[in-house]
């Protein structure tokens, strides 16, 4: 092998290296969005459009806590039904975001920002049902490498609700609460029902190729 060849391999070596670190320093300085759920509560409500029938729901605060923006967010429910709402309870969906049916679609949540996430899941599915908050990073334009997936579980959220109904107590005069055993399931109405089933129990080393099935579905 001559000195020439051997230079030519040196040189080869020494891009290749070159290219792969200027690769991984990139992954490593890009800026990306991170979710944390905050002031969870939960409760059996009673909404009139749904004729008036008991259903436990989750509240919570999702917030961006990262250093990046995200694109193109959307929730949806595995076991579950969610909806992302404006930041403040009581309020109605934000004007930026449009619902796709059983989804709904946020244009953008810069660093800093939050929205409402609310669930509505069947008391049994409490323990296993998730959310997936689904989302596009910069730049926007290669889709289906920018999409990223975050799992949040119901019962990080809020633990499940007793279900508590009011009695006119005649000693006090006053009305008490008191627990009583859960209807029987399904107690959500159709309009609150689960958007996917929940996910099937699967190995640690699947658990990459899981969130990457489900962001395709979520994003698709």
């Amino acid at each position: 092998m001559s000195v020439a060849d051997v230079a030519g391999i040196a040189t080869a070596i020494s891009v290749t290296i070159t290219l792969v670190a200027s690769a991984v320093w990139r992954l490593m300085d890009s800026r990306r969005a991170d979710w944390v759920a905050l002031d969870g509560l939960s409760q059996w409500g009673e909404a009139a459009r749904y004729g008036g029938l008991p259903h436990p729901s989750a509240d919570c605060v999702i917030a961006n806590t990262g250093d990046g923006d995200a694109y193109s967010v959307t929730v949806r429910g595995l076991g579950c039904h969610a909806r992302a709402l404006s930041p403040q309870r009581g309020g109605s969906v934000a004007p930026t975001a449009h619902p796709q049916g059983a989804m709904t679609l946020v244009p953008r949540v810069s660093s800093g920002d939050e929205f409402r996430l609310v669930v509505y899941c069947e008391p049994v599915d409490w323990e296993r049902a998730q959310v997936a908050i689904a989302w596009t990073v910069s730049p926007t334009r290669f889709r289906l490498l920018s999409r990223r997936l975050y799992y949040v579980r119901v019962r990080e959220i809020a633990d499940r609700p007793a279900y508590t109904r009011r009695r006119f107590d005649e000693q006090t005069g006053q009305y008490v609460k008191e627990d009583r055993p859960a209807p029987t399931p399904p107690v959500l109405p159709e309009g609150l029902r689960e958007d996917l089933p929940p996910l099937p129990l699967r190995r640690q080393v699947l658990k990459r190729f899981r969130a990457w099935q489900g962001a395709r579905s979520i994003s698709g």
